[in-house]
């Protein structure tokens, strides 16, 4: 039999806790072949749950990351469409704004006219373009990999 391993792909868990908190949440799916974040959350609130030290369970806190959480999709859901002239024809769709890290090392949300003229910026978010294609394409092999093998 095959032994299964977890690790954060994106560094959200913490890479120590990775392994306990597959594992668990393998055990929460075999249950109905169903998970929810709301299932995830609710076998999470016992102290005893090994993913219950993941999540913020004081409300006042959790509350202002919820809305920390809004503001980032917010910012992130953005787009810009650049039209060339009255018509609206002819246009360009771009990303707003742009997650990048300042010369302290501390993330933030640029627009993309600043991201094209700073090189550190444009630099970064390249980096992310790439890397998250290499992500995708080790994704979908992987995936045509368990097509052909019908997992």
């Amino acid at each position: 039999m095959k032994k299964k391993k977890y690790k954060s792909r994106r560094g959200i868990i913490p890479q120590k806790n990775a392994q306990s908190y597959g594992e668990y949440l393998y055990s929460l799916y075999k249950k109905d072949k169903k998970l929810s974040p709301k299932k995830v959350v609710n076998a999470a609130r016992p102290k005893s749950s090994p993913i219950h030290d993941f999540f913020v369970w004081d409300n006042t806190e959790a509350g202002e990351k919820y809305r920390e959480y809004q503001a980032r999709a917010l910012i992130k859901d953005l787009a810009e469409i650049i039209y060339d002239d009255d018509t609206e024809k002819n246009y360009q769709t771009n990303v707003a704004y742009y997650n990048v890290r300042d010369k302290n090392n501390k993330q933030l949300y640029v627009h993309v006219n600043d991201v094209v003229i700073n090189d550190d910026y444009s630099n970064q978010v390249l980096n992310d373009i790439i890397s998250r294609l290499i992500e995708l394409t080790s994704l979908m092999n992987n995936f045509k990999r368990l097509l052909k093998k019908g997992a």
